[in-house]
């Protein structure tokens, strides 16, 4: 090949391993499975191999977090042309799943091995944005606003185990933890 000669694009297909499985009756079952398979991954031993279901959910999960898993879903389906289940269903177990797995995906999170961005945290969290930002006023209020001893130690617990997350840094410039701390 000359200089002047880019080498040609190889366009690979979609990894199909986890469609495959979703056009079967029991796909509930195999999206659980995969899922819930990719996050105990994820906690234990995050490089061993494992089914390609399970790794396709794995990889998607660290480069884009849940979000990413629902687009490849997307994508997947779209490139497998299913008839069921609808698109809408896998939505929806998808953020069944999200729901029942809250506490380790925020901790994988916490532990930046699943990439954060506050629209996933939230999602995660169940919540929207607006709700998120009354709970964060009324920690900052009790914070600010006088209170007996214990409240304010509570509240102070509170506003710490928030911050551990960094997705919290969206809301909470240093200099706001500095003054924090100073109380």
């Amino acid at each position: 090949m000359g200089k002047d000669k880019t080498p040609p694009v190889v366009e690979y297909p979609l990894a199909m391993a986890l469609i495959e499985y979703l056009g079967n009756n029991n796909w509930r079952e195999v999206l659980r499975r995969s899922f819930e398979g990719a996050i105990a991954l994820l906690q234990t031993d995050r490089f061993r191999l494992t089914s390609s279901a399970i790794d396709d959910v794995r990889s998607w999960l660290t480069s884009g977090g849940v979000s990413r898993v629902q687009l490849q879903l997307d994508r997947q389906i779209k490139a497998g042309r299913l008839v069921s289940p609808s698109q809408r269903e896998i939505h929806d177990f998808l953020g069944q799943l999200v729901k029942e797995n809250q506490r380790p995906l925020i901790q994988l999170m916490a532990d930046g091995i699943i990439p954060y961005n506050q629209a996933d945290f939230l999602v995660t969290m169940g919540i929207s944005e607006s709700e998120f930002d009354a709970i964060w006023q009324e920690i900052s209020a009790l914070l600010n606003h006088g209170m007996n001893l214990h409240a304010r130690k509570v509240a102070k617990a509170q506003r710490e185990r928030v911050l551990k997350y960094p997705i919290f840094s969206f809301h909470t410039s240093i200099q706001q933890r500095r003054d924090f701390n100073r109380r």
